[in-house]
């Protein structure tokens, strides 16, 4: 065998070699799988997890007036929860709510200086502009983007944040004049490429 024709010298420097470049495959290995994990963040495919929405819904404050501006339900990502103080039929639909309430599937992108929210239940794309602009102020960050901003009736508030399960959080948090703030929460699963693409 070739390693009779080694010195004692020969094969420790051979083996050492061997050791090393091993060594330095599993850390290069380790490494790309690090660089892998972190490179998940908020931008991507998300598909609407109904089950965790459902129970994640914080109990909404009883109104005080009927005319509060909400309807009697609403369909919070696809799902249909009362709301208090509207008519006494429920709705379907996100009437007098933020539009992201009813995306059932969504994509986030960066665009310049821009967070691009893009949904099939939307009938145009949703822009957060990040920074101050026209009274809104939004903060991205690699895992998290927030939005602030109010009307003469009412202040809304965003925040998409990515938890450590890579499940996406969506909280809509909306205060009208004279009355309570309600919070709605969507929860999202990373979508798939099969999902994606179908």
């Amino acid at each position: 065998m070739w390693l009779h024709s080694l010195d004692l010298h020969s094969f420790l420097t051979v083996l050492k070699k061997l050791f090393t470049t091993g060594l330095i495959c599993v850390l290069f290995g380790l490494t790309q799988n690090a660089s892998a994990a972190d490179a998940k963040g908020l931008l991507g495919d998300w598909q609407l997890n109904r089950e965790l929405t459902e129970k994640r819904q914080p109990k909404q404050p009883k109104a005080k007036m009927s005319n509060t501006g909400f309807v009697s339900a609403v369909a919070v990502g696809g799902v249909l929860l009362p709301t208090p103080g509207g008519g006494s039929a429920p709705v379907s639909g996100t009437t007098n709510l933020p539009k992201v309430l009813g995306c059932v599937e969504m994509s986030l992108r960066r665009v310049g200086q821009k967070v691009v929210m893009a949904c099939p239940q939307l009938a145009q794309e949703r822009s957060f502009a990040i920074g101050k602009h026209h009274g809104r102020t939004v903060k991205f960050s690699k895992r998290k983007l927030t939005e602030k901003y109010s009307t003469t009736s009412r202040l809304i508030k965003h925040q998409f944040l990515v938890e450590r399960s890579d499940r996406l959080e969506v909280k809509v948090q909306v205060k009208p004049k004279r009355a309570k703030m309600r919070t709605f929460i969507l929860v999202f699963d990373r979508a798939s490429p099969t999902n994606a693409s179908a």
